[in-house]
């Protein structure tokens, strides 16, 4: 790993990424630090992810649409007209599938440019300019290592469910490897096994809490819906639903989008927590 403690100007205020953490120290200083960088952190993100999380979430909308109406439409008896009917449901999903590891891989890429130019010099030492020099380099490696652990990840549920959800967690830190010790594909997948191995419980649990993040942050944007559900209940036929109903499921989707934000940090701490274990050992 880069000796990033050597670059760091002296006698700054940052958040030090690379000492050792337990789980709970990973949680609070992630906290900590998007609560003293949120606004170059939102001045980055509004300009290079938010539109496109905009359209993923118009995506994500139109494919649970076609998901009702085949729910209402597909017929198992009809043989023919079922496969015809499953086969563009799949196409639907497929498509937003890919163009959704490809926002993540973006997304990931942002914070990993602003994380390192913060960790190799510090709080306020360095200006966004800067890290939008590296954008287009770390999105090519975020993308090509998004798509190399999706598609063992896939091979891995394909095959039995259990080596694919094992594969996503061992390949977690596959990112932040090639971000940054500029590593290639395989050598970035090759470290992340390694050194997820070190607490597969720790990197699993962090996981978990920020797809949980995510998960709390899309519900709470859903609220009105059951509220409204309480009161006057909604219409089976997905034709008949208003459209303040699609709206807000859109948003409640870039909502969790944005807050993916907690588990690429999470992710970030837990990379230089193992490289600094490893490299004490």
């Amino acid at each position: 790993m880069p000796d990033f403690a050597d670059l760091r100007m002296k006698n700054d205020t940052s958040v030090i990424f690379e000492e050792k953490r337990e789980t709970g120290m990973i949680i609070n200083d992630t906290f900590r630090f998007l609560r003293s960088e949120w606004k170059p952190l939102l001045k980055l993100i509004s300009v290079y992810i938010a539109p496109f999380l905009i359209v993923n979430a118009g995506m994500k909308v139109f494919v649970q649409m076609k998901i009702m109406a085949a729910g209402n439409i597909i017929q198992p008896t009809d043989p023919e007209k079922f496969m015809e009917q499953m086969s563009g449901l799949s196409v639907n999903l497929l498509m937003y599938t890919v163009f959704a590891i490809f926002i993540q891989s973006l997304y990931v890429a942002i914070i990993c440019s602003y994380i390192k130019h913060y960790v190799i010099f510090g709080k306020n030492n360095f200006s966004l300019d800067e890290v939008k020099t590296m954008l287009f380099a770390n999105s090519k490696k975020a993308v090509s290592m998004g798509f190399a652990a999706a598609l063992v990840c896939f091979l891995g549920l394909f095959l039995c469910i259990a080596p694919g959800i094992a594969a996503s967690i061992f390949l977690s830190l596959a990112v932040y490897v090639a971000i940054f010790e500029d590593k290639d594909t395989a050598s970035s997948l090759q470290s992340s096994l390694f050194l997820v191995r070190m607490n597969v419980g720790s990197t699993l649990a962090l996981l978990l809490l920020g797809i949980l993040l995510a998960w709390l942050a899309s519900f709470a944007a859903t609220i009105p819906i059951y509220i409204v559900e309480m009161f006057s209940p909604l219409p089976d036929n997905y034709l008949e639903l208003p459209q303040w109903y699609w709206w807000l499921s859109g948003i409640a989707s870039l909502i969790g989008s944005l807050a993916s934000i907690f588990m690429f940090v999470f992710l970030a701490f837990q990379y230089f927590n193992f490289r600094i274990r490893m490299e004490n050992r």
